[in-house]
């Protein structure tokens, strides 16, 4: 992280790639074949559940700091996809969102202002204090 990604920067496919032969020296690859449902529309795979009968699943998450470099503060992000992380570049932010500073055990985390509640009351935490809201703008090209 920390490098810029440019429109034609191979940077994020490179690390990609690094990703599934680290994972192949390892033997936690399997070659096979699968049956896949395509959406005529889009042009995509559908997930399983998109063509199964419908049920709420509880989908395995978490949260992952990321320290933001020469400043005393955390981006706290959200991911059901940990095993990406490696390979990713860059976090989104939604400019016109609003963001929160939160001081939490001496600890400054960036969250979206809408998910703060829910996130200290999922991460098990009570005692917690709202430094500053902002927009997402503020945090365009931060370097983590």
């Amino acid at each position: 992280m920390g490098k810029p990604l440019l429109h034609d920067d191979n940077y994020y496919i490179s690390n990609a790639w690094s990703l599934f032969k680290k994972a192949y020296e390892r033997g936690l690859l399997e070659q096979g074949y699968e049956v896949l449902h395509w959406c005529p529309r889009c042009e995509t795979t559908l997930a399983d559940y998109e063509v199964s009968e419908y049920r709420k699943i509880e989908d395995p998450s978490l949260y992952v700091k990321f320290k933001i470099t020469g400043q005393e503060r955390s981006l706290l992000i959200w991911t059901t996809t940990p095993w990406t992380i490696p390979a990713n570049v860059f976090i989104m932010v939604n400019a016109d969102y609003d963001y929160s500073d939160v001081e939490v055990k001496g600890e400054t985390l960036v969250i979206a202002t809408a998910r703060v509640e829910e996130v200290m009351k999922e991460i098990g935490v009570t005692n917690y204090e709202v430094k500053r809201t902002y927009k997402g703008k503020e945090l365009a090209r931060i370097r983590l």
